[in-house]
């Protein structure tokens, strides 16, 4: 996943894909700084993708992982 602001490009790799991972909405965990393990400081940057899973209004989110790869100034 490569997210770009105005300063750099940051290039994440997903550990986990969003099709492997459903969630309800109300699986707060999934937003912790290291999902799945509350209390605990990240020790590398990483990124939380989630989405709906369906086109219409569901309960349900699809959820992934990913940890930073690089960065390049711009």
């Amino acid at each position: 996943m490569v997210v770009e602001t105005r300063e750099a490009v940051f290039t994440y790799l997903m550990d986990t894909s969003p099709a492997d991972l459903t969630v309800n909405d109300g699986a707060g965990w999934v937003l912790d700084p290291v999902p799945d393990e509350p209390g605990v400081t990240p020790t590398r940057p990483l990124i939380t993708l989630t989405t709906c899973q369906d086109l219409y209004h569901s309960p349900d989110r699809s959820v992934g992982f990913g940890h930073l790869e690089s960065t390049q100034d711009k």
